[in-house]
């Protein structure tokens, strides 16, 4: 049930973090820094490649993503839940739902990109 998909889907962000993430995912689609879809963003996550995995905890089913937060464990990538997968859509520039998306790993550029992940995901 939904209680049980909840409550596996840790760390939820909260509204002001799911903000924060929205505008730095917004950002890092420009620059082409984002792999959307469970199979892109395992493919990425298998190479060890990722700076911070999206996931939407209302995922149906859930079991689609269930094994992501336990690979990002194993490579090292943070991971954060976000509510809702049509609002994650929506913040990767795309009119379909995403379940997952990866922002790949930071270029010189864009250091300042890990201190902001740091502070989401504490």
């Amino acid at each position: 049930g939904m209680y049980h998909i909840k409550s596996m889907a840790t760390p939820l962000a909260n509204g002001k973090k799911t903000e924060k993430i929205f505008d730095i995912l917004r950002e890092m689609i420009t620059k082409k820094m984002v792999k959307i879809g469970v199979n892109e963003t395992t493919k990425e996550i298998n190479k060890g490649i990722g700076c911070l995995l999206i996931l939407a905890a209302d995922t149906e089913p859930f079991e689609i993503i269930a094994h992501l937060p336990i690979l990002c464990e194993e490579k090292a990538i943070p991971y954060i839940f976000i509510t809702s997968k049509s609002a994650l859509g929506r913040a990767c520039g795309i009119s379909r739902s995403v379940s997952a998306c990866l922002i790949k790993s930071e270029t010189e550029n864009n250091r300042c990109l890990t201190e902001l992940i740091n502070g989401i995901c504490q």
